[in-house]
């Protein structure tokens, strides 16, 4: 028997899906459409927030409020097991109060005011907004009555009040939880000391706690305190505030803010809503329970409405449309029964990345012709949702297709194998990503390798350049990755190494200028590899990796299938950057302070350690009071007298002033102090750091 083949003639056509909804509308309509560029989007919102905002003095006033009371979302301190873990929780935040940033924006001579905590900062700009007068960190004019004569120094002072305030981080008992049964003691003792100083030179002073961020009631109970005390509040010039920060300057925050409302007009648009549903979503909104977020939620969309309204203006009065109105309209014509062609087949690549309302134009199509419908993408790999992307598209193909056959590729050959299991293992932490079991011939032992600094970062950059110059040769080209692009500029500063082109994106080594560097965000890496890979951001900070403002939970009002997963399209991101390398990536990291994401890595041995000073602080002495600092050297700036410090400072404030414990720690054995070396008239003798709370004394070091 002859087996016969049979020949089947199909016709392919391959276009993107701006040229698929271009062709049905042009051919519906007898004429084509005028889509609107990506640089005319962008001169729309540009103009905007930098321009046309200054029109709407409501408008900035929303938005100085979002910038400083609603852009961190606040926590009662009670809820962190450690002070450390707070710490970390907030390390993302820019602590410079907003009147430092006005103040530095007229005089660049100025040293910028930072705050230690959030609600000091919270505290701060609503201060300044209302144009009250504050001092922070005030020295109190009276010092305390105790052998030393300690000066003392209060939170805020309002000097046309000559009024207190004072911010405690204590629950509703009085107690602070988070902290060492010792720490405690004395952080409660500090605040006994501060009350019965005003009670005692008869000034006046008031009170606000952390508890109060359980109900997210700090600033409006603050608001009742002052009133009570006969503060005048009166509306600051927001106007001249707000061109001096976000308009004359370039603040990095706005900027990723102005991006955070593209996304959302990004995710709003893909889901072919109008401006009526703006109104519906702020209803819905009004049944939040959290008080905090429904009040976010309200300024941020009081926000987007009057963009939304300029931006549509903008593409009616030139006579445009943009690109996911060409999508939505395209499936609306191919509801009303317009087929153009007859497509038996319609194949999507990097499917992982489809928008709602591409997947409705799709569907449309399937509907109306009963095509078969092949998607190619990979769900670990899913990294646009600023432009409307919904991975629940993908993850769940069968819930919006019907039933299918699901094939999985698992070789690859540009990772090792090494990378892969590492890269694999981070990115499924998510249980939602799907399951694969990648597989490759190649082989690299250490293809992690992180790259720790102190302060220079361009001299870690370099460490990893001659890094790959020994290992891999000079004729390896090298790509340098940053999660936004801002990242480039911190090896740019301060420094005689590097030269930045920014036009064609490419990196000047200059002792060895013909050394092939190039330098792209991760985003715009997708798709690319290069030998070796460098990723500069690996700083827990609000743009670091992961970056906090694209990750929040405002796009949660837009989101058809929002993920509950922190972080999740975070996590994604990383597994592109780290695997866009052919040898290895080297990961740029501050000596403390790093990333999530690496410090995950770091606990599962994935990643290996090399550091620019010979010191390592991972072996100094952990800090007793915030648990998760280590204890570094520090000079006075007054005798230059040495002591040890946290490297959490300013936000944890432990010293001790011996600064052997660094090379021979001794533990009390009574309360698990340091026993340091202490100096009397009598002579020296050793007690616990934790003294007078903890009385474990001893004669000498060793007894």
């Amino acid at each position: 028997m002859t087996e016969r083949l049979h020949r089947i003639d199909i016709e392919v056509k391959a276009k993107t899906f701006h040229k698929l909804g271009l062709d049905i509308i042009t051919n519906f309509q007898q004429m084509r459409p005028s889509i609107a560029t990506g640089e005319f989007l962008d001169n729309i919102i540009f103009y905007y927030f930098k321009k046309e905002i200054l029109r709407f003095p409501e408008q900035i006033k929303y938005i100085l409020e979002f910038m400083t009371a609603y852009l961190y979302i606040p926590e009662d301190i009670s809820k962190f097991n450690n002070l450390g873990d707070y710490i970390d929780n907030f390390r993302n935040i820019d602590y410079e109060t907003i009147e430092s940033k006005y103040l530095c924006s007229k005089n660049d001579k100025l040293i910028p005011q930072k705050v230690r905590r959030l609600d000091d900062l919270l505290i701060a700009n609503f201060l300044f907004l209302n144009s009250i007068n504050y001092k922070c960190n005030y020295l109190y004019p009276f010092e305390a009555e105790n052998s030393f004569k300690r000066k003392v120094y209060m939170n805020f002072y309002l000097p046309e009040n000559d009024l207190y305030l004072e911010h405690f981080s204590i629950d509703e008992k009085g107690h602070s939880k988070f902290l060492s049964k010792y720490e405690e003691q004395k952080y409660i003792a500090e605040i006994n000391l501060k009350r019965n100083l005003h009670t005692i030179h008869n000034t006046k002073l008031i009170e606000t706690y952390s508890y109060y961020n359980k109900d997210y009631s700090l600033l409006p109970k603050l608001k009742n305190l002052l009133l009570e005390n006969g503060v005048i509040f009166q509306d600051a010039n927001l106007q001249d505030i707000f061109s001096k920060i976000y308009i004359e300057q370039k603040d990095k925050q706005f900027e990723e803010f102005i991006k955070l409302i593209t996304t959302f007009l990004s995710l709003f648009k893909s889901n072919n809503l109008q401006m009526s549903d703006i109104d519906k979503i702020v209803e819905e909104n009004e049944k939040n329970e959290n008080n905090f977020l429904k009040n976010r939620n309200k300024i941020f969309l009081q926000i987007f409405k009057s963009f939304y309204d300029f931006y549509e203006s903008s593409l009616a009065s030139a006579g445009k449309i943009d690109f996911n109105d060409m999508i939505n309209k395209s499936t609306e014509i191919i509801k009303l029964g317009f087929i153009p062609e007859n497509y038996k087949y319609i194949i999507i690549d990097e499917y992982q990345d489809i928008s709602v309302s591409r997947f409705k134009l799709i569907k449309a199509i399937q509907n109306q012709l009963n095509s078969k419908v092949i998607c190619v993408g990979d769900d670990w790999q899913s990294i646009y949702r600023f432009s409307g992307s919904d991975i629940d598209l993908f993850s769940n193909f069968e819930k919006y297709f019907g039933p299918s056959k699901f094939l999985k590729i698992e070789k690859t050959y540009r990772n090792s194998q090494e990378l892969i299991d590492i890269a694999s293992t981070f990115v499924t932490q998510n249980p939602n990503q799907l399951k694969k079991d990648l597989k490759s011939d190649k082989h690299i032992q250490n293809p992690l390798r992180m790259i720790s600094y102190s302060q220079d970062i361009p001299q870690a950059v370099e460490n990893a350049i001659k890094d790959i110059l020994i290992e891999f040769s000079e004729a390896s080209d090298i790509l340098l990755l940053g999660r936004t692009k801002y990242d480039i500029y911190k090896i740019l500063e301060n420094n005689d190494i590097f030269e930045f082109n920014e036009e064609i994106s490419q990196v000047t080594y200059k002792k060895l200028p013909n050394l092939k560097i190039s330098f792209l965000t991760v985003h715009k890496s997708k798709g690319l590899e290069a030998d070796n890979v460098i990723l500069l951001n690996m700083e827990n900070s609000l743009l670091g990796f992961p970056n906090r403002i694209s990750s929040d939970p405002v796009l949660s009002l837009v989101l058809a299938n929002k993920e509950e997963y922190l972080y999740a399209e975070e996590r994604r991101l990383f597994y592109v950057a780290i695997t866009r390398t052919k040898n290895r990536t080297y990961l740029i990291a501050p000596e403390t302070h790093y990333s999530s994401f690496l410090e995950e890595l770091i606990s599962n041995k994935s990643v290996e350690k090399s550091h620019e000073n010979k010191f390592n602080i991972e072996n100094a002495p952990k800090c007793l009071k915030c648990k998760k600092g280590h204890l570094v050297i520090r000079k006075n700036s007054s005798d230059n007298r040495e002591f040890l410090g946290c490297s959490n400072y300013p936000h944890c404030d432990f010293t001790l002033n011996d600064v052997n414990v660094l090379q021979n720690q001794i533990i009390c054995n009574k309360c698990g102090g340091y026993i340091i070396e202490k100096s009397t008239s009598k002579g020296t003798f050793y007690a616990c750091s934790n003294y007078p709370f903890c009385k474990n004394v001893k004669n000498s070091e060793g007894d």
